[in-house]
């Protein structure tokens, strides 16, 4: 939305006055669309804190990875028609955006009539951490093609950057990815309220599992998706801004804010 108001406007600066609080063209507005997921990789702004968590991260991941078919073996020979159900009904469309994507709608809605502004920013937010970790989790598909294990049960096997195609892109989950992007931008807005954090990466944790229980991904697919989902979305939240445009008399009133 904010894009759109933006190009729009472009062709009538000209004949429209203006207040402008802040700077208009201050990089640091778009960060939370075009390098949220660049940030993920760029390694001169972490803190020594930042490390520890990502070395943390690739510890764990590298774990996974080397237990990856004994997991799925595990999920596989428990599944029933119940855990199918949940799975295709609950579970799943969290990460497919049919429930996250339609509850952070809602939830806009909501603040906007009860003039919640936090709700509203948050609510925004989600479906920007939404897009640009799906964007993020497409681009590592191709530039790993793993095999998915319904496809052939080797978690070795990985083909890399052989160009664009919708075979072997296991890695990583973007089910997993989008969900705790979207999990994580309510958990760090509402990080004085940890019952919306709890809420939120429980239900992104269920995606996780489906897609182990429904064998379309490894288990460490669906870890370093949650791990992508999770830094997108806390960078989004740390790092956006907002853009108030509103009219007034015969031109518009501009109002630039960096949190």
């Amino acid at each position: 939305m904010k894009f759109s108001k933006l190009i729009l406007g472009v062709p009538f600066f000209t004949l429209l006055s203006f207040n402008v609080e802040g700077q208009v063209f201050d990089s640091t507005y778009w960060r939370g669309w075009y390098e949220s997921p660049v940030e993920v990789v760029s390694l001169g702004d972490w803190t020594e804190e930042g490390w520890w968590t990502a070395g943390a991260i690739v510890s764990t991941g590298l774990v996974l990875y080397a237990q990856d078919e004994e997991i799925r073996n595990a999920f596989q020979s428990v599944r029933t028609e119940q855990t199918e159900w949940f799975s295709a009904n609950i579970a799943e469309p969290i990460g497919s955006g049919l429930y996250s994507l339609g509850g952070s709608a809602v939830l806009y809605g909501v603040g906007y009539f009860t003039d919640d502004e936090r709700l509203q920013r948050t609510s925004a937010q989600a479906v920007k951490a939404f897009v640009l970790t799906g964007g993020a989790t497409v681009v590592l598909k191709q530039m790993t093609h793993r095999v998915r294990p319904y496809e052939i049960p080797r978690s070795d096997l990985w083909y890399g950057p052989t160009g664009i195609s919708p075979d072997y892109d296991a890695f990583p989950s973007g089910h997993t990815s989008t969900a705790f992007a979207v999990a994580s931008v309510y958990a760090h807005s509402y990080s004085d309220r940890p019952w919306v954090g709890v809420t939120a990466y429980s239900l992104a944790s269920l995606t996780a599992l489906s897609r182990i229980h429904d064998d379309r991904h490894w288990a460490s697919d669906v870890f370093f998706g949650a791990a992508l989902g999770w830094y997108v979305g806390r960078a989004i939240v740390q790092n956006d801004s907002r853009l108030t445009v509103l009219p007034v008399g015969s031109g518009l009133v501009v109002q630039w804010r960096l949190d």
